[in-house]
């Protein structure tokens, strides 16, 4: 496994995820909201995504152990904050515009 990915910056990581995706985060969010939204089809619920931080957490502890320096922990905690918020979002809007589509017919 390829450690170099867990030895990074908020800074490192935000600029990997714009090489992935070009400078437009419109499309970034646009991307996890979508994301968002099939997770509802898996059965993934708002209470899912603490669980999901945990484990990821837990796993970077047990990976890198001492490495995973205070910030580095920040780091992570940043970039997971943000795709899950932005997840969630998407799944909510969805949810929202299903139910105000039943109220209408």
């Amino acid at each position: 496994m390829d450690e170099s990915l867990f030895q990074t910056t908020s800074t490192d990581n935000l600029r990997f995820l714009l090489l992935l995706t070009g400078p437009d985060m419109d499309l970034v969010e646009e991307q996890l909201q979508h994301l968002g939204v099939s997770h509802i089809g898996y059965g993934v619920m708002p209470k899912h995504y603490p669980l999901m931080e945990k484990a990821l957490f837990d796993t970077l502890q047990d990976t890198l152990e001492d490495r995973l320096t205070p910030k580095v922990k920040e780091s992570w905690n940043t970039v997971y904050t943000f795709m899950s918020v932005t997840m969630m979002q998407g799944a909510f809007a969805s949810l929202k515009a299903e139910v105000a589509s039943s109220k209408r017919q």
